[in-house]
């Protein structure tokens, strides 16, 4: 969203803040939907709830991004981020925080294709090229959030 590189918005910052929590409340209204919709699932057909690395991760990644979103309103409104944090080190905390949050999404999407369900549905090839697409996209957002935030981090500390 905020890199300069590849940003699909282009714009003030004060437009990329104001799609980026747009963004992320659609994130946390899906995590939410997506969630009932699996718990509902497994109970109409009977299946126990949490039982793969898949489900356990999958639940504490939707946890995560939760509690990642309700950081972020201190962001948005910085009258409210307690007095012993500045916003310089706040919004690095939220940066370094999102990307920890990604990573675990794409552990939990690599777990999923692992799954029985992606056996029997994905083609050998096509599911290397899925994981391999996963796996780069996550090294590009890597890239991109550390050569972002790592200066700053550096500029902050002196």
């Amino acid at each position: 969203m905020f890199s300069q590189q590849s940003s699909f918005l282009r714009g003030d910052r004060k437009q990329q803040v104001r799609s980026h929590w747009i963004f992320q409340l659609i994130m946390v209204i899906c995590n939410i939907g997506g969630f009932i919709a699996v718990y509902v699932n497994k109970d109409l057909k009977g299946k126990h709830h949490l039982t793969s690395w898949h489900g356990l991760i999958g639940l504490i990644t939707a946890i995560s991004c939760l509690v990642q979103a309700a950081a972020g309103i201190f962001l948005l409104y910085p009258n409210l981020i307690p007095k012993f944090i500045t916003l310089a080190k706040a919004k690095i905390y939220h940066s370094t925080y999102g990307l920890l949050n990604y990573l675990l999404v794409v552990v939990v999407v690599n777990l999923g294709l692992w799954s029985n369900w992606a056996n029997r549905n994905i083609s050998t090839p096509f599911w290397y090229m899925c994981v391999a697409c996963i796996d780069v996209l996550a090294l590009v957002v890597m890239n991109q959030v550390t050569s972002n935030v790592l200066p700053r981090l550096r500029t902050s500390r002196r």
